[in-house]
């Protein structure tokens, strides 16, 4: 019951084994989850998803989602087709071609010249063994390059959730990276010690064939892929807004000490009393601002 708990915590499962653990039964748990979330129609389900995203879904590169987005939708359906293949009969993982002709499908509502004309390239590849139309990470890396809707935020800065910043060059570098093994289909990226234990040698050698090969891509790539780190750079972040923050509040009261000089005289008004002055009027002014604002908006409505 406790490594079922710990692996489901976090997750929407939790609440499944919610009333299991007074009693700490982890056989009625494990039953209980595979009852509610697993068996045939789940992985049925699951099946019908990805079939419809891999061939109903559409992108025309005229909003702010990126290609790289798409084709990575195309890669999440694939691999859960085959993850269904294993535990139902009827389902058809696509080839490699068919996977190609479902991308370049969804993308011909794309009407951005350059793009088009990259899509008729592959497409007269298609009688070629060795030519992108054979590859689906091969169609997907030329795509990348000529992606209009990353094409047009230019040197502008894109913004990522809260306050995460990035150069529109960055995403571009960080797009034509590897994400998958061509070879062993292995996942490009960070592996705790448990899990690249799991690993073979083949999908070893070009796991570290492909990071290198990113790193030369991207001269500036991810210093922060473990979690750690990550905890770190933020904590980083943290110190720095505070400080800057300390920093403005010292700038404002220098100012304030600045025009408290100008009223103060040697005889009859000291520095300290005429700031003390000078930050009642600045108080008094923000407060009438602000009642004058608020009467202006009533008045409006």
């Amino acid at each position: 019951m406790q490594y079922l708990d710990e692996a489901l915590t976090g997750t929407s499962y939790s609440h499944t084994i919610s009333k299991f653990r007074r009693s700490n039964n982890g056989r009625e748990a494990f039953l209980a989850v595979s009852a509610q979330h697993g068996g045939l129609d789940k992985w049925k389900a699951a099946k019908d998803k990805a079939v419809a995203d891999m061939r109903n879904s559409s992108w025309n590169g005229a909003g702010t989602l990126t290609v790289s987005s798409f084709i990575n939708k195309h890669r999440t359906a694939f691999d859960d087709l085959e993850r269904c293949s294993v535990h139902i009969t009827a389902v058809e993982v696509p080839s490699e071609q068919a996977r190609v002709e479902y991308l370049l499908k969804g993308v011909s509502e794309c009407n951005d010249i350059q793009f088009k004309s990259m899509v008729a390239t592959i497409q007269a590849q298609e009688d070629q063994d060795d030519g992108a139309y054979a590859s689906f990470e091969r169609t997907a890396a030329l795509l990348l390059k000529v992606c209009p809707v990353a094409r047009k935020s230019g040197g502008k800065r894109v913004r990522f959730g809260q306050g995460a910043e990035v150069d529109s060059a960055e995403v571009k570098s960080l797009a034509n990276q590897i994400k998958k093994g061509p070879k062993t289909g292995v996942d490009i990226r960070y592996y705790r010690p448990n899990e690249y234990k799991k690993l073979s040698t083949a999908e070893r050698a070009e796991l570290k064939e492909c990071k290198k090969k990113n790193s030369l891509s991207n001269p500036n790539p991810n210093p922060n892929p473990n979690p750690k780190n990550e905890n770190k750079r933020i904590k980083k972040l943290v110190v720095d807004a505070v400080k800057a923050h300390h920093e403005a509040e010292e700038k404002d009261r220098e100012q304030q000490l600045q025009i408290a000089s100008m009223f103060a005289s040697a005889e009859d008004t000291s520095k300290s009393d005429a700031l003390a002055q000078v930050q009642a009027i600045t108080k008094m002014v923000k407060t009438q601002y602000k009642d004058s604002k608020g009467g202006k908006e009533k008045s409006e409505k």
